[in-house]
């Protein structure tokens, strides 16, 4: 007996919760358990509990009475938790549910022009009720690292990092062949320029945009982000 095993993403999405995988796998005689092995990918993201299916999508020589299965990835980085009241004298926009839905809209939007034709009726975009919605975290020993610091001086601020966190610092890290990754097939799109890149470009000139000119649902996450990116622009680290 023969079946074809392969992995279907749910709220885990292949590449960057787990590697895809497909398996034919062969029944000898007296055989009656064989493994099929996904590979998880470990991160130091804090993410809430994701599932995905490993399904058996064609058989030869049995019939099959359930050939799903559910994996799910516990997390192992620490729990999301708001653990502080938003700053005193935040201004917060009121987060509408009209927003909400339309926030929900432009993701799709987003996600069908980056990934035309694909078929995006497995992705659930969930929208909860948020009529007092506040952003709120603790530093602790958190290193925080600017982007824009990090690109003007990349070897001060990784050996700086490097101290902060007691790993080794290897200054050849800096540097790569250009070239796609493996990980990157199901995002191609958002690396481009990445895969084409051998080492840490200097920043951009920063082009903000007026608060005026923002949508309103737009400002309205500005307001609501800016005092928190402050602070963790504040306790960054500085090589």
């Amino acid at each position: 007996m023969t079946v074809t095993v392969t992995t279907v993403a749910g709220t885990a999405l292949a590449g960057s919760d787990f590697q895809q995988k497909t398996q034919t796998l062969t029944f000898n005689p007296g055989v009656t358990t064989l493994s099929f092995q996904v590979v998880i990918v470990n991160d130091r993201t804090a993410e809430p509990t994701e599932t995905f299916t490993v399904q058996i999508t064609s058989v030869s020589g049995a019939t099959i009475a359930d050939g799903t299965g559910m994996v799910t990835i516990v997390d192992n980085d620490g729990a999301l938790t708001a653990v502080e009241p938003a700053p005193a004298g935040t201004v917060v926009r009121p987060l509408t549910r009209s927003a909400l839905d339309q926030a929900v809209a432009d993701a799709k939007r987003i996600w069908r022009a980056m990934l035309p034709g694909a078929d995006l009726g497995g992705v659930t975009f969930v929208v909860g009720d948020l009529p007092d919605l506040q952003l709120a975290f603790t530093l602790g020993d958190t290193v925080v690292v600017d982007a824009t610091d990090f690109r003007s001086a990349p070897e001060e601020v990784m050996a700086a990092y490097c101290e902060a966190v007691d790993i080794p610092h290897r200054a050849d890290a800096l540097r790569w062949q250009p070239g796609p990754v493996n990980l990157w097939q199901g995002w191609s799109e958002w690396h481009r320029d990445a895969k084409q890149s051998a080492s840490i470009a200097p920043p951009a000139a920063p082009q903000a945009a007026a608060p005026d000119a923002l949508p309103e649902r737009v400002a309205a996450m500005v307001d609501l982000c800016q005092p928190h990116y402050e602070r963790l622009h504040a306790a960054r680290l500085l090589p």
